[in-house]
C-alpha cells in the first residue's frame, strides 16, 4: 500500500508561502461554519516519527480559533487510564458538537505498535482493527467528520531525521419477549434476614473486588415506581462508602448533547477496584427516547449494537457488570402513583410526566421486550426482577450482585 504513496513529492519555500494565507483563510472560513452546527471534527493525525506530525498539529492550532479547538496527545496510558477500558480515554476527549479535536496519536496506535512488536497476533490485530472500524462509523452516524492523516516517510528518510533530531536533543516519543412472575411475595421475618445475610456478604466482596482492582457496575432500569431508589438505598447500605458512586441519570445536558450519547456514561467508569451504580442508563436511548421521539428510528435502532459493543468493552476489561429490570405490572402501578399523591412525605416522587409516561405503557412495554432481546449478552444479560413486592425485588437485588462478584471473583 504505502509502494503508492509518492514520497518525492516537494514544495519549495516560496510556493508555501504563496499558498499560506489562502490556506489559512479557508481554513478559518470553515471553522466559523461549522459553529452552531451538529457536527464534530475529529482530526487524527498518526504515522511514522520524524515525518513532521507536530509540526503540522502546531501550524492548526496557530491558524485556528483556539476557542473552537482542542488538541489530545495520546502517548503513554497515564495509571488513571489503565484502570479503565482502553477507549475510555478517547471518549472523554471527544470534541463537543460544532467543534474541532485533533487526536495527535489515537486507538489506531496501540494496535499498530502491538502488531509490530509481536505481541498481539494477526487474528488480534484484524479484531482490534474490525472495532475501530465500529466506533468510528458509529461515531459517523452520530454526526461526526473524521478526518485522519498518515504521515509517511522512507525509511532512510525517517533515520536520518532521527538522527538529526536526536543529535539537536528533541525528544521522539513512542507512540425476545420475557416473563416475569410477579405474584412471589416473601414474608417480613424472611426479609430482614435474608436482606442482614446477603448485605453482609456483599460488604465483604466489594473489599474484596477492591483488594483485586475488579470494577463493578450496576445498572437499574425499570417501570416508574418500580422501586428502584429503594433497592439502590439496600444495595450500597451494604458497601463503605468509600468505595461507590451513584450517578443518576436524568435529561442531558446542553454539554452531554453536544456529544455522542454514551459520552456521558463513558466519562463516569469507576476506577479499577470501585463501585459505579447507575440509577437509569445508556438504555435510555432505546427506551424513553424512543417512545417519545427524541431518537429517531434509525438511531435507537442501531444502538443495540453499540450497546453491546460498549458493554463487551467493559467485560474484556475485567468489569464486572450486572443490569437489573425492575418490573411491576400497571395495576401496581397505579396504586403505587395514588399511594404517592395521597403521602405528603411522598408526593415529590410522582410528577405529571409519570402521568404520561404512563398513558404510553404499550409502546414502553414493546421498547422493552426489544431492549431485553437484543442486549441480554453472554457477557452482560439482563436480570428481570419480580418487584410487584418491594422487599422480594430489593433482597433478589443485593443476592444477584453478591453472587456476580462471588464468582468473578473465584470465591467460594
Amino acid at each position: 500500500m504505502f509502494e503508492a504513496v509518492e514520497l518525492g513529492k516537494k514544495i519549495s519555500k516560496q510556493e508555501f508561502e504563496e499558498e499560506e494565507p489562502q490556506l489559512h483563510t479557508e481554513l478559518l472560513k470553515a471553522q466559523r461554519a461549522m459553529r452552531g452546527t451538529d457536527m464534530p471534527v475529529i482530526v487524527i493525525v498518526s504515522g511514522v516519527e520524524g515525518a513532521g506530525k507536530g509540526e503540522v498539529v502546531n501550524r492548526l492550532n496557530k491558524w485556528l480559533d483556539t476557542r473552537g479547538i482542542t488538541t489530545s496527545a495520546f502517548w503513554e496510558e497515564s495509571d488513571e487510564e489503565r484502570e479503565r477500558p482502553p477507549y475510555w480515554r478517547f471518549w472523554r476527549r471527544l470534541p463537543a458538537r460544532g467543534t474541532i479535536g485533533i487526536m495527535f496519536g489515537s486507538w489506531y496506535t496501540k494496535p499498530i505498535i502491538d502488531s509490530v512488536y509481536h505481541r498481539i497476533d494477526n487474528a488480534e490485530f484484524e479484531r482490534q482493527l474490525q472495532r475501530i472500524t465500529q466506533l468510528e462509523h458509529m461515531l459517523i452516524q452520530d454526526g461526526a467528520l473524521i478526518v485522519k492523516f498518515w504521515f509517511h516517510l522512507s525509511k532512510d528518510e525517517q533515520r536520518k531525521k532521527l538522527e538529526k533530531d536526536k543529535k539537536e536533543g528533541r525528544p521522539s516519543p513512542i507512540l425476545k419477549k420475557f416473563h416475569v412472575e410477579l405474584g412471589r411475595r416473601i414474608t417480613d421475618k424472611m426479609y430482614h434476614r435474608s436482606l442482614k445475610q446477603h448485605q453482609n456478604h456483599l460488604y465483604e466482596l466489594t473489599w474484596k473486588a477492591k483488594q483485586k482492582q475488579r470494577s463493578v457496575i450496576v445498572v437499574f432500569e425499570g417501570w416508574d415506581a418500580a422501586g428502584k431508589g429503594g433497592a439502590i438505598r439496600r444495595l450500597t447500605a451494604a458497601m463503605d462508602a468509600r468505595l461507590y458512586q451513584v450517578i443518576s441519570v436524568a435529561s442531558p445536558t446542553d454539554e452531554e448533547k453536544a456529544h455522542h450519547y454514551l459520552w456521558r456514561f463513558w466519562r463516569h467508569l469507576p476506577r479499577a477496584g470501585y463501585v459505579t451504580v447507575y440509577d437509569r442508563s445508556w438504555y435510555g436511548r432505546v427506551l424513553v427516547e424512543r417512545v417519545e421521539g427524541f431518537a429517531t428510528e434509525t438511531e435507537w435502532q442501531r444502538s443495540y449494537q453499540e450497546i453491546n459493543d460498549f458493554e463487551e468493552q467493559l467485560h474484556e476489561h475485567g468489569i464486572i457488570l450486572t443490569k437489573f429490570w425492575l418490573h411491576i405490572d400497571k395495576d401496581e402501578q397505579l396504586r403505587r402513583f395514588k399511594e404517592r399523591e395521597e403521602t405528603p412525605w411522598k408526593e415529590y416522587k410522582i410528577t405529571e410526566e409519570d402521568w404520561r409516561n404512563r398513558e404510553k405503557w404499550d409502546d414502553y412495554k414493546d421498547a422493552v421486550n426489544d431492549m431485553v432481546s437484543h442486549t441480554s449478552t453472554e457477557f452482560a444479560p439482563w436480570t428481570l426482577i419480580p418487584a410487584n413486592d418491594k422487599k422480594l425485588a430489593r433482597v433478589e437485588v443485593v443476592k444477584t450482585v453478591s453472587g456476580r462478584l462471588q464468582e468473578a471473583l473465584g470465591e467460594d
